[in-house]
């Protein structure tokens, strides 16, 4: 079985496209909206998270706030950071990517793949 990917916005329209695109591309994808959401599943699944997608700013916990919890758990969990805004407000590390929304399909699938690619289990 392929990892998943566990998906998290805020935004529930922006949720619901986002698993569209990446079911659509025959991805495995979790849907949280919102941080807190994404732990509690993380805590039942982590096991079969290959990749977190994580809008940088939410109510509560931002992207990379939640990233740093879930990388306790799984050190090498890469991660795909969305946001409004065009650049990262952060350097990425190896492990990491960013996509500017709106997203182009074609290159968030690419990114996810890309980065899941390098997930070892």
């Amino acid at each position: 079985m392929y990892p998943s990917v566990l998906l998290v916005d805020d935004n529930a329209e922006v949720l619901g496209i986002t698993l569209d695109l990446l079911q659509a591309a025959e991805m495995n994808v979790i849907a949280a909206c919102g941080a807190m959401e994404a732990i509690r599943i993380f805590e039942l699944k982590r096991y079969d998270i290959g990749l977190l997608v994580a809008d940088l700013m939410m109510p509560q916990m931002g992207g990379t706030e939640l990233a740093q919890i879930l990388r306790q758990k799984h050190p090498e969990l890469p991660v795909l950071y969305t946001s409004g805004y065009s650049d990262p407000p952060f350097e990425l590390d190896e492990n990491s990517g960013f996509i500017a929304k709106p997203y182009n399909p074609s290159q968030l699938i690419a990114l996810a793949r890309s980065l899941m690619s390098r997930h070892v289990h």
